[in-house]
């Protein structure tokens, strides 16, 4: 038996030997079978194990891994070799969840231990090179530093690319487990080092990228760095985080990679941005010389672009859920309400487009804060109900609504008594008493969302369907004009310096209309995505149900259990709202039913008519004519027609009977509004 047990310790040294040649690929001596073209002979480090064992033998050990990894990367590297130290630590990490997968290794408690021992200094060594300075890597590699984890990561993130040459794809578990092992170390500022200048240029490859161009491996590679805990942690503490948007830009700069790594991963779009050319360019690919095209044509086009947006908006919603975890929650929401208060620029009445951010981030912040809205958007859903506090517009640490103008009669003074009154209430502080910061009420995720996800399509979608109305009437002004140019020239003496004039300024003016009508397709893209448009009604079929409910409390937020007319004293905090909750369920219902009506044939109405019939009449709740008189706009727009057809010709369709006849059960037996008949 003694000899069995010498037998059976040999063959396990044997083993043990044979699995850290494989995992490291070198060898001690060029007469090893196992020897190749990337194996590397260790002659020195075989010539100590010698001297060490005494002429025993050179068998490698566990207790040898350190000294192996110091021999091949810093006391004798290769003088030629196809990967850097970096990668070649990674490629020895890989080679670890090989031999994990290996059923003698796996069998086996010994080797398993070796292994994973292997894997912990594998991961220690690529630290320090990363970090630069100890391990001595080439001119290339020591430039290229940290961005080394980006180049595998790119290569992981995009399968079907080819890889650059010396670059190996991220193994699984390899940045998780670097990540882990500086945390531990309590080497937090490291991390960020390493992880910081990967996520920046990732920013930098997004921002570059159209919805038509190469979006989905930098998204992926982001998703991927933020769903690694510590690595988020890390990211999120940096200055690069949210920039303070109180310069020139303002809210641009959010999209700029030097000051924000997130931002930019917003801006992959179908919206061409004037300031910024990211390719390739949209207008380029799908609307040139729209005119002259096939309408099923246009659709297609309209068509990739939408699903373009769903998936980059897919990515944005995994990477913001992402950071929404507990480790990070505070950041990402602060991230959101942020920008949404350094684009106060999108909600002037005449803004000036290029300070604040493109229509393009907006568009995806949109969409983003609508599918985390998605959980409660019924507004059967006890969840919201129980959650909404609409003190959060009186006194709140992320959004400021103390400027904006107020839906009823409240003044500024009687806005500032609401917000003591809600901070005392509640024991918060307005003004941070003592010199101390304020203190607030803790507000829930869903009343945070909700409110932000109105602050976004306020200054996003909704935004965008104004900017539209009005560049449609520009545009049409604008063809006036050519067409009086162009009967112009038609009088001139052909070949006069005169009609040369006239013909090149024409010319030039037919550039400038067709980009223009080109950004109308655009933006139409937006607009008549149906899943998207779907979503954003849900949404004010939630925010009309709140408005009531708010208005009239005792209704518990079941809109039809609204008592009309509304009292003749409406509650304060309804005063307090901003003006533009109510203005922008009017514009979108109104732009909607103008450019993409099919999408209210399916939608659920029935709140958005009771909040119209609600306010309609009633100046001492909506005290701004122009939004009354909109919602009687468009109630005519709705009310079921009587087509009339003359004797002798055909009843004509048109898409405005088409849709009343589709809305006319909204109206059907309703006591306070009459039906044509």
């Amino acid at each position: 038996k003694p000899a069995q047990a010498r037998q059976t310790r040999a063959a396990m040294a044997a083993q043990e030997d044979a699995l850290i040649k494989r995992i490291f690929n070198i060898s001690l001596s060029p007469a090893d079978g196992n020897a190749g073209p990337l194996v590397v002979v260790l002659s020195g480090l075989a010539q100590e194990l010698e001297m060490d064992s005494m002429g025993q033998g050179t068998q490698l050990k566990k207790d040898h891994l350190d000294r192996i990894v110091v021999a091949r990367l810093i006391e004798s590297p290769p003088a030629s070799y196809p990967l850097s130290p970096v990668h070649y630590l990674m490629s020895c990490y890989a080679r670890c969840l090989d031999e994990l997968r290996n059923k003698t290794v796996a069998d086996s408690a010994e080797l398993t231990a070796v292994v994973q021992e292997a894997r912990s200094i594998i991961i220690s060594y690529a630290g320090l090179t990363l970090a630069g300075g100890i391990v001595p890597q080439d001119e290339a590699a020591e430039k290229r530093g940290p961005l080394q984890l980006l180049d595998s990561l790119m290569v992981r993130c995009n399968p079907s690319g080819l890889p650059p040459q010396g670059v190996v794809s991220l193994p699984s578990g390899f940045l998780e487990e670097l990540a882990a092992k500086q945390e531990a170390d309590g080497n937090m500022e490291g991390l960020r080092d390493l992880v910081l200048p990967v996520a920046k240029e990732v920013a930098r490859t997004c921002k570059a990228a159209s919805a038509l161009g190469d979006y989905a491996a930098p998204l992926a590679a982001m998703r991927h760095l933020v769903g690694i805990d510590p690595v988020a942690r890390a990211l999120v503490s940096a200055q690069e985080w949210l920039p303070t948007m109180k310069g020139a830009l303002a809210g641009r700069d959010i999209e700029s990679p030097g000051l924000s790594w997130l931002g930019p991963c917003f801006c992959p779009s179908g919206i061409d941005d004037d300031l910024v050319q990211a390719r390739p360019n949209v207008a380029e690919q799908c609307f040139v010389d729209a005119e002259a095209r096939r309408p099923g044509d246009l659709q297609q086009s309209m068509r990739t672009l939408q699903m373009a947006g769903r998936q980059i908006t897919n990515e944005l919603h995994f990477i913001v859920k992402g950071l929404l975890g507990k480790g990070t929650r505070d950041a990402m929401v602060g991230w959101l309400a942020g920008v949404l208060e350094g684009n106060g620029e999108r909600g002037k009445m005449r803004p000036d487009y290029k300070k604040a951010a493109s229509h393009g981030l907006f568009i995806n912040l949109d969409q983003v804060l609508l599918k985390l809205c998605g959980p409660f958007l019924d507004p059967a859903s006890p969840n919201f109900w129980k959650r909404m506090d609409v003190r959060f517009f009186a006194h709140n640490p992320l959004l400021d609504f103390k400027e904006d103008t107020k839906v009823g009669q409240l003044t500024t003074e009687e806005f500032m008594a609401w917000r003591e009154r809600v901070a005392s209430s509640t024991g918060a502080s307005s003004s941070g008493g003592a010199g101390g910061p304020p203190t607030y009420p803790d507000y829930h995720f869903i009343c945070q969302c909700f409110v932000m996800t109105a602050k976004a399509l306020h200054l996003g979608v909704v935004n965008l369907m104004n900017h539209t109305r009005q560049q449609a009437q520009s545009l049409h002004h604008f063809e006036e004009e050519l067409r009086g140019m162009e009967e112009e020239l038609a009088g001139m003496q052909p070949g006069s310096y005169q009609r040369r004039m006239a013909e090149a300024n024409l010319a030039r003016n037919k550039v400038i209309l067709r980009a223009h009508k080109a950004r109308q397709y655009e933006i139409q893209s937006v607009i008549q995505d149906q899943e998207f448009m779907s979503e954003v009604l849900a949404f004010y079929r939630l925010v009309a149900s709140w408005l009531l409910y708010t208005a009239y409390p005792p209704c518990g937020g079941n809109a039809a259990a609204v008592c009309l007319p509304l009292p003749s004293t409406p509650p304060p905090e309804f005063l307090g709202l901003p003006e533009w909750m109510v203005d922008d369920v009017m514009e979108v219902l109104i732009s909607v039913t103008q450019m993409y009506s099919p999408v209210l044939m399916n939608a659920r109405m029935d709140e958005l008519l009771l909040m119209m019939l609600a306010f309609i009449g009633s100046p001492h709740y909506v005290r701004k004519a122009h939004t009354r008189a909109r919602m009687a706009e468009l109630l005519q727009m709705w009310l079921p027609q009587d087509d009339v057809q003359q004797p002798g010709r055909m009843r004509r369709f048109t898409p405005r009977g088409a849709l009343s006849s589709s809305l006319s059960h909204l109206f059907q037996g309703h006591p306070r509004l009459p039906v044509p008949r």
